[in-house]
């Protein structure tokens, strides 16, 4: 359809599902630094990268919580006998998802951008993470639009190093920072990328045609 009009849309987020109905996740709520994962657990959506990446991170303060399951599921458990760090709650209900998002201190997707696949992916997820107004951790897929930049936090490139990298540097946010970022991505998502901005999109994309 290169020879003729077109229109994406990535996704629509219910915002009617209020997650940040209250600030109480970034006012003095780390204790912990949690690094948390939701989603399918295959390899070839990064699993085992992020599993190496968090055990190169040094310290008791951090964990890494794991929901979901796939047939990456074995890899996890073998990384748990190493490291008692990690926590994997396999199939959890959405609102456990939910308020696990809220109350992480970073939300991670290992997806890897060097792969076909992720060249048409844009990880449902994403806008769900966003709308927790907890910081958020991936590599820029080809799929993700531009406007996205100013509120996702990109790995500079796949290696381990860089992903732990980002998780310690994210993790150390001021409480402050963390305020300004949940306030600056609710707002994108409510005014962006909820059912109305997207449903109008589409609908004056129609009415242009006739």
């Amino acid at each position: 359809i290169e020879d003729d009009d077109y229109i994406v849309i990535e996704g629509i987020m219910d915002t009617e599902l209020d997650l940040v109905n209250d600030m109480s996740h970034v006012n003095g709520y780390i204790k912990k630094k949690t690094i948390l994962y939701t989603g399918t657990t295959n390899i070839e959506f990064g699993i085992l990268d992020l599993l190496r990446a968090f055990r190169k991170i040094e310290g008791n303060e951090y964990e890494l919580i794991i929901c979901g399951t796939g047939n990456g599921d074995e890899e996890i458990q073998k990384s748990i006998l190493e490291d008692k760090r990690i926590t994997w709650k396999g199939f959890v209900s959405r609102e456990e998802v939910l308020r696990l998002q809220k109350e992480a201190t970073v939300l991670i997707n290992p997806r890897r951008p060097d792969l076909e696949f992720t060249s048409y992916s844009f990880p449902s997820k994403t806008m769900e993470y966003l709308y927790s107004g907890t910081p958020v951790l991936m590599h820029k897929l080809r799929g993700i639009p531009d406007e996205y930049n100013p509120y996702i936090n990109w790995f500079k490139s796949t290696n381990i190093e860089d992903i732990s990298s980002l998780i310690i540097e994210v993790c150390d946010w001021s409480e402050q920072k963390r305020e300004d970022y949940a306030i600056k991505t609710k707002e994108f998502i409510k005014n962006k990328k909820s059912v109305e901005p997207q449903g109008k999109k589409l609908f004056d994309f129609i009415s242009s045609r006739f």
